[in-house]
């Protein structure tokens, strides 16, 4: 994975066919905190302290803080000066001087990692979760996937249902993410093709008339993460996000 310096022109890195994969892990960057949070905007600041755990505020803080210490390396922006607007199921644009820019980015949190996805070219979604038991599990699956899906599903040995059903998990919902239908749409009306790495929505569904990929990747183990984006397929390039470098 690479690290790329402070300072560095991200934006010049970052060209048409390629997708940027950032990993922000959160342990230790408390001292950060103060400087980051001072960037976020009134709104986000509310939000912040409306948490009612320490825990969550200073999740929120970096990762947000983190977004706007980020972006602004793309756009050649002051942090603070970095506006966001939202469609009507909270899908974030950025916005300079009150335009949307042509930059697309997407963020997820999970644990201790923070993870954003950040395209010039394309629409992109991206989700990472903390792989953990869940009791429902097989009821779980019988929700979200697809009936082709489910069969698959029910032949994986035991030890490796749980991780299976995460890749699909963080497919479908980076896919979702991507599209700005978040929950409104059910998981099982889109297909996650695991083996080809393609997201195939449902006939009706958003996105259906366009080509989506899925990258699938973990930043440690118990962890893994999902990028999806449209069109033709890119490189994904990871990158490590320390504001210490």
């Amino acid at each position: 994975m690479t690290n790329l310096a402070k300072g560095t022109d991200a934006a010049s890195a970052l060209t048409a066919g390629t997708l940027h994969i950032w990993h922000l892990h959160l342990q230790g960057l408390e001292p950060y905190l103060e400087g980051w949070v001072s960037c976020l905007s009134p709104e986000e600041r509310d939000r912040m302290n409306r948490f009612v755990f320490e825990r969550d505020r200073i999740r929120y803080g970096l990762s947000r803080g983190g977004l706007r210490q980020l972006l602004s390396r793309y756009v050649n922006c002051d942090p603070a000066g970095l506006g966001f607007e939202y469609e009507t199921r909270g899908k974030p644009h950025l916005c300079i001087d009150g335009q949307r820019a042509d930059l697309q980015f997407n963020l997820s949190h999970s644990g201790d990692w923070v993870v954003y996805g950040v395209s010039c070219d394309r629409a992109i979604g991206i989700d990472i979760e903390q792989v953990r038991p869940l009791r429902d599990l097989q009821q779980m699956a019988q929700r979200c996937l697809t009936a082709e899906e489910l069969q698959v599903f029910e032949q994986i040995p035991a030890e490796a249902a749980q991780a299976q059903f995460f890749e699909y998990w963080t497919g479908k919902e980076a896919f979702l993410k991507a599209t700005g239908q978040g929950l409104t749409r059910s998981m099982s009306d889109v297909k996650a093709d695991l083996r080809e790495g393609k997201i195939i929505p449902q006939f009706g569904t958003m996105g259906c008339d366009q080509s989506w990929h899925l990258h699938l990747w973990q930043p440690e183990a118990g962890y893994i993460g999902a990028t999806v984006y449209s069109g033709v397929q890119c490189q994904c390039h990871h990158l490590s996000y320390s504001p210490a470098t």
